[in-house]
């Protein structure tokens, strides 16, 4: 529910419409969803805590996923912007998180355990009920020794994960496609050495997958196309990583260590160019979110002091704060448009 508004000093001036939903942290114990009306800068609070993370809107705008915590569960609830009171999903396991919308907005996915490996789990709204996806374990136990992390939606039958798994060498993260009953990974033929794949991002038209990858040397922002081809698109000597697509599909934002502090660029899947958006020598900019026609961008900043939301366009241009208080904010999540 969204019972009043939280009191915050708001910059301004001539910026999009919209609403963008972030983590508002006010101390060690307590953190909370909030969303902020980016044309009034009103702040409502969204949830109450006592320690949310990972807002996701649906595909539609309607609704907000995020999970939570009392530090023995941790949930994933849901929310309207209407005042409506939030919804918990039913959890078989004490420990769930990462919540991801389907394409239709008819599910969730998310990782879930028992203190021990994770397994992804997808909860259907129309049945009421969740259920594992992935081919139940081998009998040589391989399947099961795999803890799936961060769910990615390829179409409404297909779910990419991060499978994080011990090997001689080390542990390794690989890429993996999920149904609901089968499983395959998606490496391709590598060296010797330890792997991490991580942070599938897919083309919100396609499909085509943006994920992060040390295969190479460092940490590089990789797409995969047609016929399983995979180019390094972001192709630096520092640090690449988290990429997220625009609503067009034509680029890709990520973060990087490329000219000193954390900040963040946009690629084209073809690579034909890298264009710095918020980067400045003085401050860190992370956790990208495009508006959703694609000119705005909203990021985490340190610009003002402490982590605060900031929107800018998406060439970098007409950068603000939007938030001035004395919390931390994090992970922003601009609401998608309201479809009709």
């Amino acid at each position: 529910m969204l019972p009043f508004l939280l009191s915050a000093g708001i910059a301004l001036g001539q910026a999009p419409t919209g609403q963008v939903a972030f983590l508002q942290q006010l101390n060690e114990q307590k953190r909370r969803v909030v969303v902020v009306d980016i044309a009034t800068g009103q702040i409502s609070r969204a949830c109450t805590g006592p320690w949310d993370a990972s807002p996701v809107w649906s595909p539609d705008g309607s609704k907000l996923a995020y999970s939570t915590s009392d530090g023995n569960r941790t949930v994933i609830r849901v929310i309207t912007l209407d005042g409506s009171p939030d919804t918990a999903i039913p959890h078989a396991r004490p420990h769930n998180e990462s919540p991801a919308w389907s394409p239709d907005g008819s599910k969730l996915a998310y990782s879930a355990s028992e203190g021990g490996r994770h397994a992804l789990f997808v909860y259907e709204f129309a049945a009421g009920a969740e259920t594992q996806w992935g081919k139940p374990a081998s009998e040589d136990g391989a399947a099961s020794t795999i803890s799936m992390l961060r769910p990615a939606w390829r179409s409404d039958d297909e779910i990419v994960v991060v499978g994080v798994r011990n090997e001689k060498d080390g542990r390794m993260a690989d890429l993996y496609e999920l149904g609901p009953q089968s499983i395959t990974i998606l490496a391709e033929e590598r060296g010797k050495g330890v792997y991490v794949e991580w942070a599938p991002a897919t083309h919100p038209k396609t499909g085509m997958l943006a994920y992060e990858s040390n295969d190479g040397g460092d940490r590089e922002i990789f797409v995969s196309g047609p016929r399983r081809m995979v180019a390094d698109v972001s192709n630096h000597r520092d640090a690449d990583w988290n990429p997220v697509w625009s609503p067009d599909g034509g680029w890709i934002a990520f973060e990087s260590f490329r000219d000193g502090p954390r900040g963040i660029y946009k690629v084209t899947p073809q690579r034909t160019v890298v264009t710095p958006i918020a980067v400045d020598a003085s401050s860190s900019n992370w956790s990208p979110s495009w508006s959703p026609d694609g000119k705005w961008i909203a990021f985490i900043s340190t610009r003002t002091g402490k982590p605060a939301l900031h929107i800018c366009r998406e060439n970098g241009s007409d950068a603000r704060a939007i938030t001035n208080h004395d919390a931390i904010d994090l992970a922003p999540a601009w609401r998608p448009a309201k479809t009709k």
